[in-house]
């Protein structure tokens, strides 16, 4: 029988981390005894969400499945991201935290009404070089691999999932 597990796996290295991110990492430390500073912090070459791989910081190819591309519920709704690192937090008492850092893209919308046909609008942007990030725990994200189409015409993609629908707000 396949087990459906999560976990960081593939190679670990540890990261000195700038100040942006050990604020976003402290957040996630939520015994009162842990302190970022006190903690080692390791970068992992892959996750296994749901018993699928998902390889950080790959680049976004048209018409192909992106291990980086990962999607969650939030406030109600699906949203997608591309996984810049998956961290490992050792904190000095006896706990390991397992995180993501994340750049969301911006909000899904449903052209034909239908959960099966997102697009997301670029703004012009690049998606591979977006800087906004944020960290999230490594259990929030849903084990839906998905492929994904660029329209570079109409400055938008489209997110296919291979497996699940999506979660939206009726408007």
């Amino acid at each position: 029988m396949k087990t459906t597990r999560t976990e960081l796996s593939g190679t670990s290295k540890h990261i000195a981390a700038d100040d942006h991110l050990l604020d976003k990492l402290q957040c996630h430390l939520r015994c009162g005894c842990c302190r970022i500073e006190n903690s080692t912090v390791y970068s992992h070459s892959q996750a296994i969400i749901g018993g699928k791989r998902f390889n950080p910081g790959e680049s976004l190819r048209s018409g192909k499945r992106c291990g980086s591309v990962i999607t969650m519920v939030r406030g109600g709704r699906s949203v997608y991201g591309l996984a810049k690192n998956f961290i490992r937090v050792l904190c000095d008492c006896p706990r390991t935290v397992d995180l993501v850092v994340v750049t969301w893209f911006p909000p899904p919308v449903y052209p034909d009404d239908d959960v099966l046909t997102v697009r997301i609008d670029l703004g012009g942007g690049d998606v591979n070089t977006i800087r906004r990030v944020d960290v999230i725990p490594l259990f929030d994200i849903q084990p839906s691999r998905v492929a994904v189409d660029i329209d570079t015409a109409h400055d938008c993609m489209y997110m296919m999932r291979l497996e699940g629908t999506d979660t939206r707000i009726i408007t």
